[in-house]
């Protein structure tokens, strides 16, 4: 909604010629970031997919700068893939206690939510014949407080740097039990 209607038709154009030439690089799996369930309605995400080039790569990435909760990445992943005739991966770094639905200042529900925890480990295993996989894309501990610096919620430094008090309240909340390997098993 903020570029020009010649601006979006250049962004789509230039995903397009990226995913094309990815697509074509041997052994290399590329995945596109079309946000998450809470973002875009399926049919748009659809759309934007299809002009950003999807069809020359792997699919689509879920949730790499949200915090929902897994299992409604799935449904909404699941519709979308079937419809594209793609795979997914979901980003379960962080959103191992969904997102902050009631949070007085929307953005609070995805920039330093006061209750994010760690997500469901890296796997492949994850129920779905459409998801390839469960990643922890983002990093957690990582302040998501605005970019730029400019402060866009009221929680946390701003632009991405690493906050201590972020990592523990994380760590305290995460959706599994004992200890995540130290470094997590690669898939």
């Amino acid at each position: 909604k903020c570029l020009s209607r010649g601006a979006v038709k250049q962004r789509f154009g230039l995903m397009r010629a990226v995913n094309k030439r990815l697509g074509s690089v041997p052994n290399l799996t590329t995945y596109i970031d079309i946000g998450s369930s809470g973002w875009l309605r399926e049919g748009q995400a659809k759309s934007y997919l299809r002009r950003a080039g999807v069809r020359y790569i792997r699919g689509f990435a879920l949730n790499t700068t949200h915090f929902y909760f897994t299992k409604e990445q799935l449904r909404y992943g699941d519709a979308l893939a079937r419809r594209l005739g793609k795979k997914y991966v979901v980003n379960t770094a962080e959103n191992g206690q969904g997102g902050l639905e009631n949070a007085k200042n929307v953005k609070d529900r995805f920039c330093n939510p006061v209750n994010a925890g760690l997500g469901q480990l890296p796997t492949t295993r994850t129920g779905s014949k459409h998801a390839d996989a469960y990643l922890w894309i983002s990093r957690p501990g990582l302040s998501s407080n605005g970019h730029g610096g400019q402060s866009q919620c009221s929680r946390g430094p701003g632009g991405n740097g690493f906050w201590l008090p972020k990592a523990h309240q994380e760590a305290r909340l995460p959706a599994f039990r004992g200890q995540p390997p130290r470094p997590p098993a690669p898939l």
